[in-house]
């Protein structure tokens, strides 16, 4: 696959990140666009619907240099990008790894940027002590994820919100409950206009702002309220917003062949691009403090939100979908937010995020610690072994030496016997008897001196040998004493770690503790607040009643008297 023709002809994958917010590129000085980032599903996914129709995109990249690629469909490829971009739960045909097809939409629910963004959004309008009326807009398959996921949190109004709502004694509690935060979920499609838009909206009163989180990339212009944008980064959304987010919809809607061919150009060569670099964040992009500027610009007051960092994958409050790392070695299995029946669907504030964070943390150093431990538990097997084949080399030394010893001696009483024959030799030659006894003394101490030499011969072979064995066997003791001592400084340093490890765990663990119950703290004030509020509320209902029927009864007295 040539992807450098396509790289070469095509935008670059990033927007100006300081020019989604405020009056330019068709925006309303009140609207405000934030990226949040892909899950690892939906990059996965969007590799594989890329790679599905890779021939048709090489052919229409080639038929596009030529002037003819009006036989080249892509139409279904742009419509599973924008799938997966959005509800990548709804896609069939496709596989993730470790993942059915029916746990993506729990698996998008616990990940998506834009979920997490919703549930921090809420969150901190709960917690701000003033009541809100937000308008979301997005398809009907999200609208009801996210329906189910704060029932019992906030209100729901509009069809999306009332939608397969439980009958009961509960659920008409639940309709009397007293929420901080209303939402008004509107269903739409990407061909609904403008106008339709506006008019749903308009018809059911004032919003603080609007929030659309799929279905509709474009600028709305003549909404009410600020609108709020969530755009999946490095998705097809993403660069469908690229190629036509800052022209009006009508300007979309009657453009010229040629400006579709180009759009789609781009769409379709950007998706390309981002495929190679999914998951990549700008380095500086502080979405809460965007978020916040954004609110306080309006005119809706001072609001307390979460405080922005910079936007890198392991500091960002939602926009990164890599919370924790999840493998094998995991004591838990997951630490994303669970939304699950009967399972407890708080929603997450801040300080709940941070305690995440600092579990993910935690967990990180006990699996370093595990594989430190795993590591120094190797060394002392190797060092074990080392000790005992060293033990063995000292008693192959300690035998060659007492045979190297021995030869020694034999070699000294054979020269000692040697030197005893040639004594005699020299004694019986200096005689000058000719007797025959004589000379047959004097062979036999012929053949002892030669039988005597050749032994010698031997033995002085034997004793080369000997100490040619007794020099490798030193220096094989000398090279095992070596890797004993670097063993030995290799297990200090990992015992050292390990302790440092240890240590850093307990802090750690003493940290989350804390911070659990100042999140606890933090929920029970913002429950004590809201109590207040409620008490106040009831205390003015009861003043005013007294007063009313305290008017009442003066109005009766003064009849009976006239």
């Amino acid at each position: 696959m040539d992807l450098t023709r396509i790289l070469d002809s095509v935008p670059p994958g990033d927007l100006p990140l300081t020019a989604w917010s405020g009056s330019s590129h068709g925006f309303t000085p009140r609207d405000m666009v934030v990226p949040v980032a892909m899950t690892p599903l939906q990059q996965e996914l969007t590799q594989q619907v890329v790679s599905l129709h890779y021939s048709a995109i090489l052919q229409y990249i080639n038929g596009s240099s030529k002037g003819n690629n009006d036989d080249i469909d892509l139409t279904t490829l742009r419509h599973d990008a924008r799938q997966v971009a959005t509800h990548p739960y709804l896609m069939s045909g496709l596989t993730a790894a470790g993942q059915k097809p029916a746990e993506w939409s729990q698996s998008v629910l616990r990940t998506s940027g834009k979920f997490l963004a919703m549930f921090d959004m809420i969150s901190s309008m709960g917690s701000s002590g003033r009541l809100w009326r937000v308008a979301v807009v997005a398809c009907e398959p999200t609208l009801g994820l996210l329906a189910d996921a704060l029932r019992g949190k906030c209100r729901l109004d509009g069809p999306a919100g009332t939608r397969e709502r439980p009958t009961g004694v509960k659920s008409k509690r639940e309709d009397d409950t007293d929420y901080s935060v209303a939402l008004y979920l509107v269903t739409v499609a990407e061909s609904d206009s403008e106008d339709n838009i506006s008019a749903r909206l308009a018809s059911q009163g004032s919003f603080d702002f609007t929030v659309v989180i799929e279905g509709y990339t474009r600028p709305i212009s003549g909404l009410p309220t600020p609108v709020l944008h969530l755009i999946t980064y490095n998705s097809i959304e993403h660069v469908t917003f690229q190629a036509q987010g800052y022209a009006p919809l009508a300007a979309v809607s009657d453009e010229t062949p040629s400006a579709r061919q180009n759009r789609v150009y781009n769409e379709v060569g950007g998706t390309v691009v981002l495929r190679d670099i999914a998951g990549q964040l700008p380095p500086n992009l502080d979405t809460m403090v965007m978020i916040t500027d954004w609110i306080n610009r309006g005119g809706m007051g001072e609001l307390q939100w979460p405080e922005g960092t910079s936007m890198d994958l392991d500091a960002s409050q939602y926009a990164s979908p890599r919370l924790v790392e999840v493998s094998l070695m995991d004591s838990k299995p997951s630490k994303f937010r669970k939304i699950s029946n009967g399972a407890d669907n708080t929603i997450k504030t801040a300080p709940a995020l941070a305690l995440a964070a600092l579990s993910a943390e935690v967990d990180h150093y006990r699996r370093r610690f595990t594989l430190v431990q795993a590591t120094i538990d190797e060394l002392r097997a190797d060092l074990h072994e080392t000790i005992t084949h060293r033990a063995a080399t000292e008693l192959d030394l300690n035998k060659t030496q007492t045979k190297l010893e021995r030869s020694e001696s034999d070699r000294t009483r054979l020269r000692n016997r040697l030197a005893e024959i040639e004594k005699e030799l020299f004694a019986l030659s200096s005689q000058s008897s000719t007797d025959t006894d004589g000379c047959g003394e004097k062979c036999s101490a012929t053949k002892l001196l030669a039988q005597a030499k050749e032994s010698l011969g031997i033995r002085s072979q034997e004793n080369e040998y000997m100490r040619a064995e007794y020099q490798r066997a030193s220096q094989r003791a000398t090279d095992q004493a070596a890797e004993i001592k670097s063993l030995q400084a290799q297990n200090s340093i990992l015992q050292t770690n390990a302790q440092g490890e240890i240590s850093r765990l307990r802090q750690l663990t003493f940290d989350e503790e804390r911070d659990t119950l100042r999140a606890q703290v933090h929920g029970l004030e913002s429950r004590n607040f809201l109590l207040e509020e409620q008490v106040r509320r009831l205390l003015s209902r009861k003043g005013n009643s007294l007063r009313h029927d305290r008017g009442s009864r003066q109005s009766a007295r003064s009849a009976s008297v006239k």
